[in-house]
Order: structure tokens, then sequence, then C-alpha cells
């Protein structure tokens, strides 16, 4: 299984969706970009799993203070571990998604 599917499978996991979104203050394309999905998708899981949205203007504070240098660091740092973690696990076939970053 590819690192884009297992990825996919984490938006059908509704506490890793509002621990990144509301917690790990991400946005919905954010979480998009991750998943490797669009930001309709991540919506539609939102909605599904009655999970709020943040107001424009808690959108905009959000945006400010997360964009460029800070999600780039995390993102990175959350590749690098999810590569060392199937690295070890190479041979062990899993239907189960990696853990939540």
């Amino acid at each position: 299984m590819t690192d884009t599917t297992d990825r996919k499978r984490l938006l059908r996991d509704p506490e890793w969706l509002r621990t990144m979104y509301w917690e790990a203050e991400w946005s919905m394309h954010d979480i998009a970009r991750y998943c490797g999905v669009t930001h309709r998708a991540v919506l539609h899981f939102m909605r599904w799993y009655n999970i709020p949205r943040r107001t424009q203007s808690e959108a905009k504070l959000v945006k400010n203070h997360m964009r460029g240098k800070l999600f780039g660091i995390a993102l990175r740092r959350i590749r690098e571990r999810e590569a060392r973690q199937a690295a070890a696990n190479a041979g062990a076939a899993t239907d189960q998604p990696p853990r939540r970053p």
C-alpha cells in the first residue's frame, strides 16, 4: 500500500481530523495537501463527523500564525518520522494507517 493511500485513510479517523484542525491548527487545505486529496474531501469528512469549522476571523488568525516556515517545518518532521517508521517496519505488511503525527 502506498503512502498516499495510508494518508487518505487518516481522513476517516475523526479524532485525527479534529486534532489536526483544532489542536495543530492546520487548515483544511493543509490537511488536504498532507493527505493528497482536495479540500472538498476534507470538508466532506468534517461535515460527516460534525467537526465544527473556524469562523473567517479565526481562520485568518491561524493562517497568519501558521503559514510559511512553521507549517513547512512541521510537515517535514512528520514526513521524516513516517519514513523512519516505514524503514523500521519494512517487510511487515499491515492494513493499519500510520500513527497520528
